[in-house]
């Protein structure tokens, strides 16, 4: 996770996914994995906060359209993490964080275990990990990655686990999600699904539930379409397959957030929302 991403698409799944766990009980940690910024154009995916018609986006949560609204349009220079674990409170108030940076030189392997101890104790039972990159295996090196052996430890502490990985742009993805979901369930006794999000860049998030946590689940509840539809396509295909005036909004949300339009209060969710 680098602040510049903040407040973008990416951020809007995320939160969402984190807030439809938090309603179903979880009590969440998140390790960030915080890296600097770069001068890359990672987190340049903004503008779905002024998305009209059969394109918008209020149909999944309006009211988390409307928390994060602020956070998309801030200029690169501005964004910080602190803002998005704000966000995360108003739906989790005891949530935990990590959110030192993983790549100061020769820092990783003390960075790991700040956030190992900080994010098991008795008041989280879900840790979400958010590395830049995502899952891999072998010795724990990369700042930009999680590792199978470090997320053993976590299992290992009774915690059920939400971990965030990029989908490579150039390949089939399927077979990606296949193989770390293999992985996965190495895991002893976890109940493994995953929720592959399309807008921006590719990404998917595992899930792996714990025994202990089972209660809090039943496949209705984690049934993606329910809350993430419009993200699990590309925009073209969303529209495509929703242009009726029953699904499309032609409320234009952006102007809630510019200094002529005071920020009204959200609509009541419809059905559907978290």
């Amino acid at each position: 996770m680098k602040a510049q991403y903040v407040g973008d698409i990416g951020d809007f799944g995320k939160v969402l996914l984190l807030k439809h766990l938090a309603r179903l009980g979880f009590k969440i940690g998140v390790n960030w994995e915080m890296t600097r910024d770069d001068d890359g154009p990672d987190g340049n995916h903004r503008d779905y906060v002024y998305y009209r018609g059969v394109h918008c986006l209020c149909c999944c949560d309006i009211e988390l359209l409307a928390g994060i609204a602020p956070l998309a349009i801030m200029l690169r220079g501005q964004r910080r993490i602190g803002d998005l674990e704000d966000l995360i409170r108003t739906f989790s108030p005891g949530a935990v964080f990590y959110n030192e940076f993983f790549d100061d030189g020769g820092k990783r392997e003390m960075r790991s275990r700040e956030a190992f101890e900080r994010l098991t104790g008795r008041e989280i039972d879900l840790v979400f990990i958010d590395p830049d990159n995502g899952l891999a295996d072998g010795r724990p090196i990369s700042a930009k990655h999680i590792y199978l052996k470090e997320l053993e430890s976590y299992w290992n502490r009774r915690k059920s686990l939400l971990i965030y990985h990029h989908l490579p742009q150039r390949r089939p993805a399927e077979p990606v999600i296949g193989r770390w979901a293999q992985e996965l369930r190495k895991l002893e006794d976890s109940h493994i699904t995953h929720f592959r999000f399309r807008r921006g860049t590719g990404r998917v998030y595992f899930l792996c539930v714990q025994p202990v946590h089972m209660s809090l689940i039943s496949r209705a509840c984690l049934e993606p379409a329910l809350v993430f539809e419009p993200l699990l396509s590309t925009k073209a295909d969303w529209a495509k397959r929703h242009r009726s005036k029953e699904r499309a909004c032609n409320e234009n949300h952006g102007e809630w957030f510019t200094p002529a339009a005071p920020h009204p209060s959200p609509s009541p969710p419809t059905p559907g929302q978290t």
